[in-house]
C-alpha cells in the first residue's frame, strides 16, 4: 500500500502518466534483457573462438604426428627390406658352410679309410 502511494507521489511530482511509467519500466526491462543476452552471447563467442584455436592446434599436431609416422613407416620398410637381403645372404652363407662341412667330413672319412 505504501509503495503504491510512493509511486503515485512520484508520478504526480514528475507529472508522468501511467502509460509513460509503463513505457519507462518496459524500456528498462528491455535494456536489461538485451544486456544479459549480450553478456551470454559474448561469452559464448569467446568460448567458440577458444575452441577454434584449440582445434587448429590439434590439426597442426595431427599433421606433424602423421608426417613423423609416415617417415618412421618408410624407415621400417627399408630396414626390413635390408634385413631380408641380409637374411638371404646369411642363408646362402649357411648353405655354403654346410657344403663345406660335408666335403670336409667326406675327406676326413677318406683319410681314415
Amino acid at each position: 500500500m505504501i509503495t503504491i502511494l510512493i509511486v503515485e507521489y512520484y508520478l504526480y511530482k514528475i507529472k508522468m502518466s501511467g502509460m509513460d511509467l509503463i513505457l519507462t519500466i518496459g524500456g528498462f526491462f528491455v535494456a536489461t534483457l538485451v544486456t544479459i543476452i549480450g553478456y551470454f552471447l559474448k561469452r559464448t563467442m569467446s568460448e567458440l573462438d577458444r575452441t577454434e584455436e584449440e582445434l587448429k592446434d590439434v590439426r597442426v599436431d595431427f599433421y606433424k604426428t602423421k608426417s613423423k609416422i609416415d617417415v618412421m613407416e618408410k624407415e621400417y620398410v627399408l630396414k626390413h627390406e635390408h634385413l631380408g637381403e641380409k637374411f638371404d645372404e646369411l642363408h646362402e652363407a649357411v648353405k655354403d658352410l654346410i657344403k663345406e662341412i660335408k666335403s670336409l667330413t667326406q675327406e676326413l672319412h677318406k683319410k681314415k679309410d
